[in-house]
């Protein structure tokens, strides 16, 4: 499943795939890392791996972790009120879903925000 169909599977990848990767990446002495995304997981249908990313980020204390908190079709009050559950200094998350170009097909396709927003940053990051 792809774009706004993900909430079953994620690319074909199980939530539970992502809990224990993220679980490896709890190990700072191994991984560097300044900024974690997980395009495709919402914290509305798969709150354990992204729970973990950011516990993950707050207990290394030297990454931020880009969330999405709301399958696609979402209202804002919706996501205002699912923003209320994440209080975190190493958690940030963008709203709504953005439209794209699929480089495969050429259509519009919807994608979650953290898809987007790691190129957002890289661009700020080499603007200044």
């Amino acid at each position: 499943m792809f774009y706004d169909d993900i909430a079953a599977k994620t690319q074909g990848v199980e939530a539970g795939d992502y809990t224990e990767s993220l679980n490896l990446l709890a190990n700072t002495d191994e991984f560097k890392y300044n900024l974690i995304v997980a395009p495709g997981l919402t914290r509305e249908s798969h709150s354990t791996p992204l729970t973990t990313m950011v516990d993950n980020a707050q207990s290394r204390g030297d990454n931020l972790a880009i969330i999405d908190l709301r399958d696609f079709g979402n209202t804002i009050a919706q996501v205002t009120t699912g923003a209320t559950s994440v209080d975190s200094s190493y958690a940030a998350t963008y709203w709504p879903w953005l439209q794209t170009i699929d480089p495969n097909t050429g259509e519009q396709v919807w994608v979650p925000a953290s898809t987007m927003i790691p190129g957002v940053y890289a661009f700020n990051y080499n603007s200044s």
